[in-house]
């Protein structure tokens, strides 16, 4: 009888032994080792990094705001009888043959082409900042050597943006269809109105009336009158100010263009 209860005891210190051996043997295979915990440390930080980029990455387009014309800008203003289709008007500038869209063109296509940062009006502009949604700059001077425009900057992305990637909300230029306006060849509305090559008042209407479907004009004074017109389905405000001799003939162009209130947009696919 001592015998049996010895063999027993003995038999499940052996069981209990073999147990133990196994469990330590599987916990040390599923137990990862320092090395492979560094690794998968590294391979989520890089994965964190990689979604952030891409987040970054995801910015927007415009999208059209369908109206038919937009409200008057100015008192005692007259409508023009025209002839013309806004809606197949573009709200774009095209400058030495090279076309920018309010709205969808940004500050780093127009340095890349070759428009340079005039020194005092960007001077406090942090360009590595990230700025917020609808943040942005107005009224900067770009120039190329032979012309100067001032463009106006926001961030219209659903994440923050560095003013490079931001799209240009406004284009302003200044100068006469006898200077820079011929040198650089200014076209507007995806070329239909060609304002380097307009003599008089007359062309000039003649122009916008046939492009458009709706022209707003102001006397300012009998040598000064503007024109306000819409581009493409209200995607666009266009506003021209324009100084004449006594015969009428263009002296000089005053061009403002920028996107609208209700301007829309859209996440890319």
């Amino acid at each position: 009888m001592k015998r049996s209860i010895a063999f027993l005891m003995a038999l499940m210190l052996m069981v209990g032994c073999l147990a133990a051996c196994n469990s330590s043997k599987n916990n040390n295979n599923n137990a990862p080792t320092e090395a492979e915990q560094a690794a998968s440390s590294q391979a989520d930080s890089a994965a964190a990094s990689s979604k952030e980029e891409a987040t970054e990455s995801q910015y927007e387009k415009a999208g059209s705001v369908s109206v038919g014309k937009t409200d008057s800008l100015w008192k005692n203003s007259t409508e023009l009888t025209t002839s013309g289709d806004s809606k197949e008007l573009t709200p774009t500038i095209t400058i030495f043959d090279k076309e920018y869209t309010i709205g969808l063109t940004t500050l780093k296509q127009l340095v890349d082409e070759g428009w340079g940062y005039d020194t005092e009006s960007w001077k406090k502009v942090n360009m590595d900042q990230k700025i917020e949604y609808k943040t942005g700059y107005s009224g900067k001077t770009l120039d190329n050597n032979t012309a100067e425009i001032q463009v106006s900057i926001g961030n219209y992305a659903s994440t923050f943006a560095t003013p490079v990637d931001c799209i240009v909300t406004e284009i302003e230029m200044k100068g006469s269809p006898e200077g820079v306006f011929t040198k650089a060849g200014v076209k507007i509305c995806g070329d239909k109105i060609d304002l380097s090559k307009y003599a008089t008042l007359d062309d000039l209407e003649s122009a916008l009336t046939s492009a458009a479907s709706w022209v707003e004009k102001k006397e300012n004074s009998s040598k000064s009158y503007s024109y306000h017109f819409l581009a493409q389905d209200g995607n666009g405000s266009i506003t021209l100010s324009v100084a004449t001799d006594d015969s009428k003939k263009i002296k000089n162009y005053n061009l403002d263009m920028k996107i609208s209130s209700d301007y829309s947009f859209e996440k890319k696919d």
